[in-house]
């Protein structure tokens, strides 16, 4: 899965479904680029890709566009090696999975950023400078540059 050049990984901050995107791609053996973004900037970046508000994290590849983990998986999961591949091959069985790690991020993961909002916002060296929406060219952008 080697690439000249890394894919962008446009991500919310803190979220754990990015922290899901980062481990599969670390798993999958793809290297890439971080573009975080705090929570409301991400969505101008978002609608700057043609992209819906919860469509992230996202994968961006040769101007090819991957949102959300189940594209992400759809994506790299085919091209895993055996020994790196995530997914059984039976159907019913992967569908019971993804929907078992949706429910995991949706309902487990939920509660875990609120009890860090609650925790860390208070704290500003702990939640860092929020940082500049990215824009990948796909429909216009005023807040942030393209990649190159």
């Amino acid at each position: 899965m080697a690439s000249s050049k890394p894919p962008a990984y446009v991500t919310l901050l803190p979220s754990v479904a990015c922290d899901l995107g980062r481990w599969l791609l670390q798993h999958y053996g793809v290297g890439y680029k971080e573009y975080p973004h705090a929570p409301i900037w991400h969505v101008i970046t978002l609608f700057s890709m043609g992209l819906g508000k919860n469509d992230y994290p996202v994968v961006a590849r040769n101007r090819n566009l991957y949102p959300t983990i189940e594209k992400i998986f759809d994506y790299y999961e085919p091209q895993a090696s055996p020994d790196r591949s995530l997914l059984p091959g039976d159907f019913e069985m992967r569908k019971t999975l993804m929907a078992a790690q949706h429910d995991f991020r949706f309902n487990m993961g939920t509660g875990t950023v609120q009890w860090a909002y609650f925790h860390f916002l208070p704290h500003k060296n702990l939640t860092g400078t929020p940082s500049r929406p990215v824009c990948l060219g796909t429909k216009p952008c005023r807040f942030g540059a393209p990649i190159r």
